[in-house]
């Protein structure tokens, strides 16, 4: 357990040495194995990645095979309910750990894993875990890790450079693209689009002019609707862009009253309502994800109420991920004090449950909602009934 922490402990990563257009070393194994048994913590606080390792509060709890192995899975995305990736890490030494990459593969909604090709390089202290991925559709996927991007259209079996500068700017997301922001110490740029037919980023055409972006989820919302947030030029306070017709149009309507340090915006569509969740820097507070306000939509995003505000030391005063918006109608935030605090009253009001059934950090994927809690990660369609992947 020592050795895992040190491992996401650690700051950066070693660099991959895998070339353009190279398979790695090894080649893809189709053995089945298990998915694993842990989400590492990452960034508490990285705004805009999709399909990513889960930040800090997600919990971490490695399993060690009967080589003395730690494995743990820290980054797992879907593209639909039965076809996922993710990777797997597995480490050894100690103090003086060595951590290779495995990309595994599920074509049953996370029932069995195959372990595939990895463009991932070794990791060696005092080095860290940071690489990602984003699913781009049932056999197309990126890895990126350090800067180094990669893309498989073959299910992970072959992988090929997938930086291509200058890419001609997109009139929408096509189907099974991820919405993207790149960010940086001076904040987060203009979303960019991640294509299915090549991995590679491109602009999106049409972005409304707002600034310091950040993406709620990468995919669209249950309803279809994609949504990503930032401020207007010259101004402190925050709006949502939504579009419903794969980002060729798209509306700006303000979050009233929203200021300060935002990590992260996260819209989820229910039966009745609309919800964005907004995490950021609470100071005063111990927490890592703090939740400084909830926004309800009771017309698909057209207009927005704040139905939640911090209040020092009320509870709920954080949100690992997004928002719950239940099939009965429910709203359900996930907190770091591991208790899943549910609002009946469209997020004015909470009562606290706990142990929590659903703890760990909370998404948003092209499955469904994703819990991702130490070594169990589980999927809902509907935020009322979970199953556990393998």
């Amino acid at each position: 357990m020592r050795m895992r922490a040190a491992v996401l402990a650690a700051a950066g990563v070693v660099a991959v040495a895998c070339g353009a257009g190279c398979a790695p070393a090894g080649g893809p194994a189709s053995a089945p194995v298990s998915a694993g048994t842990a989400i590492a913590s990452g960034t508490a606080h990285a705004p805009g990645t999709p399909g990513t390792s889960a930040p800090a509060g997600a919990g971490a709890s490695p399993a060690a095979d009967g080589a003395g192995r730690e494995r743990a899975v820290y980054a797992i995305d879907f593209a639909d309910a039965r076809h996922g990736y993710a990777l797997r890490s597995s480490c050894t030494g100690g103090e003086r750990y060595r951590c290779d990459t495995d990309v595994i593969a599920t074509e049953d909604g996370g029932r069995t894993w195959a372990r595939r090709a990895s463009p991932v390089g070794e990791v060696r202290a005092p080095d860290g875990l940071s690489a990602g991925l984003h699913v781009l559709g049932r056999d197309r996927v990126v890895v990126e890790d350090r800067g180094r991007r990669w893309f498989s259209a073959d299910g992970a079996r072959r992988w090929k450079d997938a930086d291509r500068p200058g890419a001609r700017p997109v009139d929408a997301v096509p189907g099974g693209g991820v919405l993207t922001a790149v960010c940086g110490d001076q904040g987060c740029g203009r979303p960019l689009v991640l294509l299915p037919e090549s991995g590679a980023r491109a602009p999106l055409a049409s972005l409304p002019a707002l600034t310091d972006w950040r993406v709620s989820q990468g995919v669209p919302a249950a309803d279809g609707t994609w949504w990503a947030a930032g401020r207007r030029p010259g101004s402190r306070e925050w709006s949502l862009a939504g579009s419903r017709d794969s980002g060729r149009t798209w509306s700006v309507r303000p979050l009233p009253g929203l200021t300060g340090n935002v990590f992260g915006v996260s819209v989820s569509a229910g039966p009745s309502a609309t919800y964005a969740v907004v995490r950021g820097e609470l100071p005063g507070e111990q927490v890592k994800n703090g939740l400084l306000a909830i926004y309800r939509s009771a017309d698909g995003g057209r207009t927005w109420e704040r139905t939640w505000r911090h209040r020092p030391g009320v509870a709920p005063l954080s949100s690992l991920g997004a928002g719950i918006a239940a099939a009965d109608g429910r709203l359900m935030i996930a907190g770091e004090d591991r208790r899943v605090h549910t609002s009946r009253d469209g997020g004015r009001s909470f009562t606290a449950s706990g142990p929590a059934d659903v703890a760990g950090w909370v998404s948003w994927t092209r499955a469904g909602y994703l819990n991702q809690d130490g070594d169990r990660l589980r999927l809902s369609a509907d935020g009322l009934t979970w199953r556990d992947i393998a």
